[in-house]
């Protein structure tokens, strides 16, 4: 089949240090593959045009290319100069793996065209420097395919985004070697459009190409001065500049088609923003340097960025986050941010900001800023005013309300020399558009209907297709697309914005999706020949599949009804948490899981009683499962996925159920659900609500009403996955929250933990926050305070009622026990980060691994390539010693799958794409000695804690200051801390020694309160009934340290003792 025009994006991990603290950040090519999923192999899905990033392709169709690496040779001439693309061969073999099409219908809109090899190009012109009527197709260099066959062409033509690439134009011969098109006959719209060549009935291969349109029909590129023109309201759009306008002017605005203009106003006509260094709407900040305001001539290769208070004055960019392209206006440089992520440090009350030019020469504000700010300190800076645009703005204000369902072209006179044109783009006015109807398909058991319902505001029609079979395409042996069963167009409530449409019968089984058809026009993604699946749908057949119609009434073989009556959360100062995935945790044979059932929803509960899964969590002594994502999630080439690509919410993952074109991935999760309450154990999900997976359903039913979106009108992507969701929009935040409500009150869940957390928006966590407590007052709410574009917002969750992942705990104690550590930052860490972000001890989740990370033995072994499947004595206790840390700190406990028992893999840092050889959890791991070891005394600390005397680590609110008292020696490598002594607390009084040295030493000690003290953890093992200390006489009985006592305790080397009192 034809490489098709499409959309994009996915996501990936990684850590590094900045100015001595770590943030979590995720390699841009491990996060691109990490978030896709990968495709079926020789399956073809679309490119994504991103501009100014490498061009992504399908993974077959990379994978063709790159085998034949053929040169590039052909131009396409539009008057300007030439951009160079990235050659598919030199992309990561991770990145171009981040493919989120959504399918247009191309190769059916061209007659003639026929699938075979694309062809390869990687020159990509810069249409419409200036102006001019012509398209060419320059042949003169031999064009090359994908099989590097030197091509003659003999015949060339074009579709787009301007007929919807519902028919191919031809270009005419216009002497040797030279085709042409007068764009003029295209009948194109003023805006960016997208296209393709088709060269003797092939489609090119790479990126879709863009065609600006001006308002007379040329090629010309839209006019650099005007940054967007935001429909803001039904009755008002807003129009931004990149500089000032001219004194005095009165400007006139019409639009295409005509709305009736009241009056066009002139808000801000002087302000500049090359001088204010910014512009600002609805939420995004597009910094703008000119080196002409500061009397300077740069060259092209110059690095600029932005430094401020937000940023941590960070004058290298923060690792690129911070980092300015070149701009639209000759010779300046932008970069765009949202404001939601530019923190406000404690006690400043202004954003402020400056030029730093190749990472060391900060530049003063020009003396004509309106915005330069004296800190008073000798430094004049760049303030961030909110309450201005930064640039000039002008005002249409319109007498009727706009039709969203209209691409409108908005034409201002009296402001530059000539006309200018721009093609208008909703903006805030999504946030007028609101509906509680219920959504996707609801079933009246009284009056015998269905009833199906999808939001998409701008839609000009919709209709709901039925299917007599799973999938409404098939990719193999060839595309094919298969007709529905039963079509019928939708009515749309003009109020909400909802479709809608009720059959005659209960569809339970039924499979079924959507079409949906909407304006043309700049950075639109509708395609009225594709159907979707539905975003509320509770099951689906695959994430390329149809929804399937669900009876949440209903039990059957696949669930038997809820036992889980008498169920009760854990409290939240309680929790120990197992982090775990589905797959992983029983593909292998020795889960004991049944075959038919390993690597399932079903395999879960068939460990019970093997010993593995959840009979080990039992006896482990967790008290919840928290599950890496199982909402339907992209395929991939390997059955493992993590899971992070979500395409449906509210749809549990097919690949785990038996039976999932029937559905039954609805009903086995709620059965898991119960039997993991059964065993005593609570169920966190993993939700990925700040990006979405492929294929992009939500961009084909409304690309700008679900993400956030550049000025340009590309993706958002702080996520490091191509798309950003737009949390922020009324019904997009409705989308999450019900959500919310829907694993809680039909699954039984007992909360969530949010990946990237800290690009959803405050006013959603708050909301979530909201219900969910609403529901379930112990509702367990993590969040992951991160993002890779962004950086972390933890200290914003202070006080709110949400706990995160704390990252400061997990490097802090890992340094400490590698012997490299800080121990005041250990300590902050140890003492629940009250001091720093946490406002109580229920809000910090410490952790020493997650699904994210290197394995934390292979970490720390000192086997070559970091290969800990065969650990020493001293990686062992290495492990155990930072298990000790992490089990006698105040906060919520973590723990991921095998950390307990030394699980390795193989000294790979990240493994989401390793599949199950290194992902599956082999359960006979536990069997080698010092694993044994590893396991008991795990399960020992955890027993400990979670005993009446351990209760002195689990505390809900802020203890005081010297609820813990610090043991620092001399000697960095040690440490300890007296809990609980005096008895503020319920619970024993603990004194825990740490030596991170490689050789034993003795630690002074004063243990105070006022009974005797035994040694109950010697570093090797776990007995609140008192232990000996290592080489202790045999027969003798265990030493006691009577109240109040003084003196030196011994500590083996790179291990611990934990002394208890009350004896």
């Amino acid at each position: 089949m034809p490489t098709r025009p499409g959309r994009a994006g996915r996501r990936g991990g990684g850590n590094e240090r900045r100015n001595g603290i770590r943030w979590k950040r995720r390699r841009m090519a491990w996060r691109a593959l990490r978030c896709s999923g990968w495709r079926s192999a020789g399956r073809e899905r679309d490119p994504v045009p991103w501009s100014g990033e490498p061009p992504h392709a399908s993974s077959e169709t990379i994978r063709r290319e790159k085998a034949s690496a053929g040169p590039a040779s052909n131009l396409l001439t539009a008057g300007g100069d030439f951009e160079i693309t990235l050659h598919l061969e030199r992309m990561s073999a991770f990145l171009h793996k981040a493919i989120l099409g959504t399918a247009l219908a191309v190769w059916a809109a061209a007659p003639g065209v026929r699938a075979q090899e694309p062809q390869q190009l990687n020159k990509r012109p810069v249409l419409g420097n200036e102006a001019t009527p012509f398209l060419r197709f320059d042949s003169s260099a031999a064009y090359t395919n994908a099989k590097k066959k030197v091509v003659a062409a003999t015949n060339v033509a074009v579709s787009g985004t301007w007929n919807s690439w519902t028919s191919a134009v031809p270009l005419a011969a216009a002497g040797e070697n030279l085709w042409e098109l007068d764009v003029r006959t295209l009948g194109a719209r003023l805006g960016r459009h997208e296209f393709k060549f088709i060269v003797n009935g092939e489609w090119e291969g790479g990126d879709n190409r863009r065609l600006p349109i001006n308002l007379d029909g040329e090629i010309e590129r839209p006019p650099a001065m005007i940054q967007r023109a935001a429909i803001d309201d039904f009755k008002l759009i807003r129009v931004f500049f990149r500089q000032s306008l001219p004194a005095g002017i009165a400007p006139t605005a019409t639009l295409d088609p005509p709305v009736p203009v009241v009056w066009t106003e002139v808000v801000t006509e002087m302000e500049d923003a090359r001088r204010t260094g910014y512009l600002f709407s609805q939420g995004v900040v597009t910094f703008l340097f000119d080196p002409a305001v500061y009397g300077r001539e740069l060259p092209r290769d110059t690095q600029v960025a932005v430094a401020g208070n937000f940023t941590g004055w960070d004058g290298n960019g923060g690792g690129g986050k911070w980092a300015l392209k070149r701009g639209r206006l000759p010779g300046t440089w932008e970069g765009v941010a949202q404001l939601d992520g530019m923190r406000l440090p404690a006690g400043e009350k202004d954003l402020v900001f400056k030029f730093v030019l190749n990472g060391n020469e900060w530049l003063s504000p020009p003396e004509d800023a309106p915005n330069a700010l004296a800190d008073g300190k000798g430094s004049v800076n760049l303030k961030l005013d909110l309450l201005r645009a930064g640039g000039a703005e002008i005002r249409v204000h319109l007498a009727e309300p706009l039709d969203l369902t209209e691409a409108y072209v908005l034409r201002l006179d009296g402001v530059a020399d000539k006309p200018l044109g721009v093609m208008t783009t909703p903006d805030g006015v999504f946030d007028q558009i609101r509906s509680d109807k219920p959504l996707g398909a609801i079933l009246d058991k009284e009056r015998g209907t269905t009833t199906y319902r999808i939001f998409a505001p701008r839609a000009r029609n919709a209709w709901l297709c039925f299917f007599d079979r799973p999938m409404a395409v098939t990719w193999t042996p060839s595309f094919k697309r298969f007709p529905p069963a039963e079509e019928y167009r939708m009515w749309k409530d003009p109020a909400d914005g909802v479709w809608e449409i009720t059959t005659r019968g209960l569809d339970v089984g039924r499979f079924y999706g959507f079409r949906v058809d909407g304006p043309p026009g700049d950075g639109e993604s509708f395609s009225p020949d594709t159907v979707v699946g539905d975003p509320y749908c509770r099951a689906a057949a695959n994430a390329d599949g149809l929804s399937i119609v669900i009876d949440p009434d209903a039990t059957n073989q696949w669930f038997k009804g809820w036992t889980d009556h008498d169920w009760e959360t854990p409290d939240p100062q309680d929790v120990v948490i197992y982090e775990c995935h589905v797959r992983g945790m029983t593909v292998h044979p020795s889960s004991g899981a049944p075959a038919a059932k390993r690597g399932k929803y079903a395999g879960l509960s068939g460990t019970l009683g093997k010993g593995t899964g959840l009979d080990h969590v039992k006896r482990l002594g967790a008290n919840v499962v928290e599950l890496l994502p199982t909402s339907e999630f992209s395929e991939s080439t390997d059955p493992y996925n993590w899971g992070y690509a979500t395409t449906y919410f509210f749809a549990p993952e097919s690949s785990y159920a038996r039976a999932p074109e029937k559905g039954s991935s609805y009903y086995e999760f709620k059965q898991l659900v119960d039997d993991l309450h059964a065993q005593g154990l609570a169920v966190v999900l993993d939700m990925v609500y700040n990006h979405v997976g492929g294929p992009n359903v939500y961009a084909t039913i409304d690309k700008k009403a679900y993400f956030r979106l550049n000025p340009d009108l590309s993706f958002s992507n702080h996520s490091a996955c191509g798309n950003d969701v737009k949390t922020e929009s009324p019904m997009v935040r409705r989308l999450i929250l019900d959500t919310i409500r829907y694993y809680m009150e039909e699954f039984h869940v007992d909360g969530f933990r949010l990946d990237l957390a800290e690009l959803i928006d405050m006013h959603t966590m708050l909301a979530i926050r909201d219900v969910a407590r609403a529901i379930n007052p112990k509702a367990i709410l993590i969040s992951e305070p991160w993002s890779p574009g962004r950086g972390e917002n933890k200290a914003l969750l202070r006080g709110t009622g949400w706990s995160a992942w704390n990252n400061d705990f997990r490097y802090a104690a890992k340094d400490f026990v590698r012997g490299s550590g800080n121990r005041d930052w250990l300590k902050g860490g140890v003492f629940g980060s009250v001091d720093t972000w946490a406002l109580n001890p229920l809000q910090p989740v410490n952790y020493l691994e997650s699904h994210d990370d290197m394995a934390y033995i292979d970490e720390i072994t000192e086997n070559p390539g970091q290969d800990g499947r065969v650990p020493t004595d001293r990686d062992a206790a290495l492990n155990r010693l930072a298990a000790t840390i992490l089990f006698t700190s105040l906060g919520k406990a973590m723990l991921y799958e095998g950390q307990e028992f030394l699980r390795s893999k193989w000294g790979i840092k990240n493994t989401y794409n390793r599949g199950d050889a290194v992902n599956a959890v082999r359960w006979t791991d536990r069997e080698r000695p010092l694993a044994r070891q590893a396991l008991d005394y795990y399960a020992g600390l955890i027993q400990l804690r979670m005993s009446p005397e351990g209760a002195t680590f689990r505390v809900a609110q802020r203890p005081p200051r010297n609820y813990y008292r610090w043991l620092l020696p001399d000697n960095p490598k040690l440490m300890g801390y007296v809990a609980n002594v005096p008895a503020l607390h319920a619970g024993r009084g603990f004194a825990v020694l740490l030596n991170a040295d490689v050789r034993k030493r003795r630690m002074a000690v004063d243990l105070g309160g006022d009974s005797a003290w035994k040694m109950i953890g010697n570093g090797r093992e776990i007995d609140r009934k008192g232990l000996a200390p290592r080489g202790w006489p045999a027969g003798k009985a265990p030493p006691t340290w009577p109240a109040g006592w003084k003196g030196e305790i011994e500590i083996p080397a790179q291990e611990s003792v934990i002394l208890m009192n009350g004896f």
